[in-house]
């Protein structure tokens, strides 16, 4: 039988459905951080602002961009709670 091989933990937490303001994790995702901290690895998770459902997929430089970048933010603080106690946010 073949070994399955852990995933790499930095990872993309992107939203799973491509749509503008629908936030959603991967379900393996929350699985991944897991895994880390019962390794005992603290996750940090930076948060970038590169996302190409707004202002082209470059830094936030509209209302509209800076606002989705502040919701994702938010979204991935609640949806870590208890999980992650460090973030970067670029």
């Amino acid at each position: 039988a073949a070994t399955q091989r852990p995933q790499h933990p930095v990872q993309r937490a992107r939203t799973a459905t491509g749509l503008r303001g629908v936030l959603a994790l991967p379900e393996h995702w929350l699985e991944n951080v897991d895994r880390c901290l019962e390794s005992g690895i603290e996750v940090l998770l930076i948060l970038n602002y590169s996302n190409p459902l707004y202002d082209d997929g470059m830094a936030p430089h509209t209302e509209e961009g800076r606002a989705a970048f502040a919701r994702f933010c938010e979204f991935m603080a609640r949806e870590t709670r208890g999980r992650i106690r460090f973030f970067e946010i670029w």
